[in-house]
């Protein structure tokens, strides 16, 4: 068994994977060094608070008491994640407990503190200026989202499993109920919706690693391993075409038809986001909140930004890290990469000999997964045009978005709105032209003497169309934009490619060489079984912290309870143990491509 003492662990990426890492080594006395290639810790999760007087609150996480909150709070810009699910991430759930982000709006000392607070549903309202569809009668008059729905009922009503399993048994349970519901469509989703809630990590687990469709045209074919199919290929044997169309077109949600992610992946990802639409929760004062508890918690001693690692090498067993200024780093036992693809990818390229050493198929393991780009465009306007509280995406299809959203200002007696639109593919590509050339590091924010641009004309044009008509361009207090998919990092979040056996993808990554005790650890929400959420970075981080603590003797996630102060539920400590021992029996040299 490996001493701890003997280790000196590089955590390369200050993202909320590599800062959960650090703080489970701390806490298990493990030697470590984060490096962040940027100035600031976080990654994604970015948050910009905006005072009633419209400037920036740059100083927020360095207040003492946050006193003033409560009168200078206006609003938080989420440039990142924005929405929690607790009901059913129960990691990040338990994190932020252990956090003190809770329900409570203070603290034993009745001072403000972080705090959870509901975020609008999921929605997906038409408009009158949409386009008309031709769509078969079973299919005409839904809303994209309600067509989605329809076709994952029709899937999971007909998709094959393990007979053995339990999901095999809970889907023949529902199947039942759908038989009573008839064609109504209602009354179907009055069967499914509390279906959904009753599954859980082995019921997905069991879909997506065993469920099998016989693709379109259905006669004479043998099934097909789901996780060989398409989302986009899938959905296209269960609706018409034309409202495959409506839905791309005009759904305000995250069905990424146009890149087609691995189907057995994203219909559990949209049957639990189908299942939380309603349950989703923010964080008063920014998701940024989590990480400034937890670099409060780790201290900043071994936190190193301006890190930028370009390269790795092996020297007498031992990693040394060469950065960007040509420096290198002390040597370390071991390495964990907790990035996005493309800086990943980047690494590996200027690493070969080392990486090809411990993976001779790196690139295909790395390329299992893709990344998409994501854009966020924030408005701040002294007088919000909307009378009341307003729905979720109302007049987002009038605009180039995904989401719209809404906020009234927090302070007492605020007039002030703001605005968010919130965007992958196509329109990331329209918002991107209005982002200075070159990298991005951080939001490009203007303040209100900052001279017109581009940009800002662009978000009056669309204010005015969505009803702000008599909003001046002066009365736009603060304004912003970030582009995920610009260097470094190159996605706003990630999905596994068809035709990837994704968890093997998933086990092999995690622990690169597990014959030695100097292996290489891959993980992130890019390398996740829950893409896009906080959830995902957490349960891949666990696992990769798992295949290094099992050296020192700690097998079965004993570690993990100890962490989260036993804040995390049996049940789900179980599932997790469960989740992990699946992943554990993967055979090292398992093959993770599917061929025809």
């Amino acid at each position: 068994m490996k001493r701890k003492s003997r280790e000196h662990v590089a955590i390369v990426g200050g993202g909320i994977t590599g800062l959960f890492c650090a703080l489970a080594l701390q806490k298990e006395n493990v030697p470590f060094t984060l490096y962040e290639s940027s100035d600031r810790l976080g990654g994604r999760i970015r948050t910009v608070r905006i005072r009633k007087d419209g400037s920036t609150w740059d100083d927020f996480a360095e207040e003492s008491d946050h006193a003033d909150v409560r009168n200078e709070l206006d609003f938080y810009a989420e440039f990142g994640p924005m929405r929690v699910e607790c009901e059913l991430q129960h990691l990040l759930k338990a994190l932020l407990t252990t956090l003190g982000i809770t329900r409570s709006k203070t603290g034993k000392d009745r001072k403000w503190k972080p705090h959870l607070v509901d975020f609008p549903a999921y929605s997906s309202p038409t408009s009158s200026r949409d386009p008309k569809y031709s769509m078969p009668r079973s299919e005409d008059g839904k809303s994209p989202l309600e067509l989605l729905t329809l076709a994952l009922m029709r899937i999971m009503y007909t998709v094959g499993v393990s007979g053995n399993s339990q999901i095999a048994r809970k889907l023949e349970k529902w199947r039942r109920a759908m038989d009573e519901a008839g064609t109504d469509f209602e009354k179907q989703q009055l069967a499914f919706m509390p279906w959904l809630e009753e599954l859980n990590d082995r019921d997905c687990w069991e879909f997506q690693t065993t469920a099998q469709w016989i693709e379109s045209p259905f006669s004479n074919r043998t099934p097909t391993q789901l996780c060989h199919i398409g989302f986009w290929n899938i959905i296209a044997d269960v609706l018409d075409h034309t409202s495959i169309m409506k839905m791309r077109d005009l759904g305000t949600f995250y069905h990424l038809l146009p890149d087609n992610p691995n189907a057995a992946e994203w219909i559990i990802w949209w049957l639990k986001g189908l299942c939380y639409g309603n349950k989703l929760q923010g964080i008063h004062g920014g998701m940024e909140c989590i990480v400034e508890l937890m670099v409060r918690r780790i201290g900043e001693k071994n936190l190193l930004t301006d890190h930028a690692v370009t390269s790795l090498s092996k020297e007498t067993g031992k990693w040394r890290l060469t950065f960007a200024d040509g420096r290198t780093s002390l040597p370390h036992t071991r390495v964990i990469l907790a990035l996005p693809i493309r800086p990943l990818t980047a690494l590996i390229g200027n690493s070969r000999e080392a990486f090809l050493a411990v993976e001779p198929r790196i690139d295909e393991l790395v390329d299992s997964a893709f990344g998409f780009p994501m854009v966020k465009v924030f408005a701040v306007v002294d007088r919000r045009w909307w009378p009341a509280p307003r729905p979720a995406n109302q007049f987002a299809t009038d605009i180039p978005t995904r989401e719209l959203h809404y906020w009234d200002g927090m302070t007492r007696g605020s007039t002030s709105g703001m605005v968010m639109a919130y965007t992958d593919r196509p329109a990331t590509s329209f918002w991107s032209n209005y982002v200075p050339p070159g990298h991005q590091y951080d939001v490009t924010g203007h303040g209100r003497t900052s001279a017109d641009s581009r940009l800002k004309h662009k978000i009056l044009h669309y204010i005015r169309r969505g009803g702000g008509r008599d909003v001046a361009s002066g009365s736009i207090a603060w304004y912003g934009i970030r582009d995920w998919g610009r260097d470094p990092y190159g996605a706003g979040n990630h999905a596994w490619r068809p035709e990837r056996r994704f968890w093997v993808v998933m086990r092999r990554l995690a622990d690169l060489d597990s014959s030695y005790d100097q292996s290489v650890h891959i993980c992130g929400e890019a390398y996740s079984d829950y893409h896009g959420f906080i959830e995902g970075s957490l349960r891949s981080a666990v696992y990769s912290l798992h295949r290094i603590f099992q050296r020192y003797g700690q097998s079965e996630l004993q570690w993990l309870p100890s962490l989260l102060r036993n804040k995390l539920a049996r049940q789900h400590f179980a599932e997790l143990v469960e989740w992990k021992n699946h992943l554990d029996a993967i055979p090292v040299d398992s093959e993770f491509i599917v061929r025809e």
